[in-house]
């Protein structure tokens, strides 16, 4: 087998450390941490994940928990807001309220009232000065009950994928590039045909993490021995109780499909989401092609009843 390159190496490696972070988000993070995840010097990774993600590893830390728990405090309404900030890997709710100030220029208590359902469906909203460059978050009008969400086990799955980083819609993303991309190399190792799985993860939210940093993974699985080479990595979608809802809808539409899916359905339903990222699951096709025209079924992870024993 053909050896990689010290850049697919390097990619590889910074790419195992953003997904560890993003699943392990409360868990005690550090620069230490990272660089045995990369199996790098403190020194040495530093570098090459600025160079790769144009930010710190600290800096990419403290951004995903302040975005993480910018979205909790929208998506996850009945949770209090020293649980939220503790589920982002805050130590104390002080700490957590003083630099989410200082990102956000309003309070958590604040946003939080400014983003609930009822102010959202409001058409009087009015934004605090403080964040009138802060896209508003708004409700997509339907009912909770309308579309049919299922809530099913679904099995861990090995994926191959394409990460891309940029914005999510507009002439500079690149999503679509990606998942030509995808293919093309899934047909090169013959991996495309009429059982194929596509799945993509869209871990980011546009409205709280900037477009120079917003990921979106391109993926397809793969067998439990297929390795990473110079196109793909590869990462685990671990398995559990899953909420799942299957849409056909031109590309466009599906950030308001997950819009809905996250802010009408789920705080409707009682349940709350783990820290892992969703991800979309796309059917088999006979055209051997990734379209969520072809039928998609999006996917949010969910927590274990919380079980109180008096």
């Amino acid at each position: 087998m053909k050896s990689l390159s010290r850049r697919a190496h390097q990619r590889h490696r910074l790419n195992r450390v953003w997904d560890f972070a993003y699943s392990h988000i409360a868990d005690e993070l550090d620069l230490d941490k990272f660089a045995d995840i990369a199996s790098l010097s403190k020194f040495h990774f530093a570098r090459v994940f600025n160079e790769h993600f144009r930010e710190s590893p600290i800096q990419f830390l403290w951004r995903i928990r302040l975005e993480r728990a910018a979205r909790n405090l929208i998506y996850q309404p009945n949770e209090s807001i020293t649980q939220i900030a503790l589920d982002a890997g805050f130590s104390n709710p002080q700490s957590f309220s003083q630099v989410f100030q200082k990102r956000f220029h309003i309070s958590p208590r604040a946003f939080k009232k400014y983003n609930s359902v009822a102010t959202r469906n409001h058409s009087q909203r009015q934004r605090p000065e403080a964040i009138v460059d802060w896209p508003a978050i708004e409700v997509p009008q339907m009912e909770w009950a309308e579309l049919p969400v299922r809530i099913e086990v679904r099995p861990e799955y090995r994926v191959a994928y394409i990460r891309h980083i940029g914005p999510y819609i507009g002439e500079h993303c690149r999503i679509p590039k990606t998942h030509r991309l995808l293919e093309d190399w899934a047909r090169k190792h013959n991996l495309l045909n009429d059982n194929t799985v596509g799945i993509s993860l869209c871990p980011d939210h546009s409205a709280f993490t900037p477009s120079n940093h917003c990921i979106y993974d391109a993926g397809i699985a793969v067998p439990d021995d297929f390795p990473e080479d110079e196109i793909v990595s590869i990462q685990t979608i671990p398995g559990g109780t899953y909420a799942v809802l299957k849409v056909k809808c031109e590309a466009e539409k599906m950030e308001y499909v997950w819009e809905w899916l996250t802010s009408v359905w789920l705080p409707s339903s009682g349940k709350t989401r783990e820290v892992v990222p969703s991800y979309e699951y796309y059917l088999p096709t006979h055209n051997q092609s990734i379209d969520p025209q072809n039928g998609v079924e999006l996917c949010i992870k969910l927590k274990p009843k919380r079980i109180y024993i008096p």
